[in-house]
């Protein structure tokens, strides 16, 4: 832990213990930050996401930093867009340009990532850039079976899991290809 207490009057300080050490920011961090975003955003502040379609029936999602966003969102829109105007999509294409190209926040480390809490900084967040691994036994010796959700071809499975009586045997862990940069849970 780390902390500086100084005097707003004098600017002296008054404690520090560890106040030159990177640390990762605690949870309440996220205090001080909505009270920023409050103070200079304003409590009416909306962070959009804009939806748009071409003539070649292209739907484009552009958004500007909304971290709430889910899958079922998506699936609204699109089900009324088919519905009441185009019946068909060709593609879905996504807009990130809003935000730069700095994917980690500062002081974060390369083996953070693979932990689900460690989403990269995007402005089009889905479903907390998380994809949730539903993992079911099988026969004593077969593989479980596995399931994602949302059930997307942009991610690949490896099973190499293998169902077993022994308590004594490692539990399984479910894992990314995270230092090849791929897409594939393990």
């Amino acid at each position: 832990m780390g902390v500086k207490i100084v005097s707003l009057p004098s600017g002296k300080t008054l404690f520090e213990l560890n106040s030159d050490k990177l640390l990762h920011p605690a949870s309440n961090v996220k205090l001080l930050t909505t009270a920023s975003a409050l103070h200079y955003l304003g409590s009416n502040f909306e962070i959009r996401t804009e939806f748009s379609m071409d003539g070649n029936k292209n739907l484009y999602i552009k958004s500007y930093g909304n971290s709430l966003l889910r899958t079922e969102h998506f699936t609204e829109i699109a089900q009324h867009i088919v519905q009441k105007k185009y019946h068909t999509l060709n593609d879905i294409i996504a807009d990130v340009s809003y935000f730069d190209d700095t994917y980690w926040g500062k002081g974060w480390m390369w083996d953070d990532e693979p932990d689900k809490t460690a989403m990269y900084i995007s402005p089009l967040s889905l479903n907390g850039n998380t994809v949730a691994v539903y993992v079911t036994p099988s026969s004593v010796g077969k593989n479980p079976m596995v399931e994602i959700a949302p059930n997307t071809h942009f991610i690949a499975l490896q099973n190499t899991a293998i169902t077993s009586r022994i308590a004594s045997l490692p539990k399984f862990e479910v894992t990314r290809k995270w230092k090849e940069r791929e897409n594939t849970i393990i």
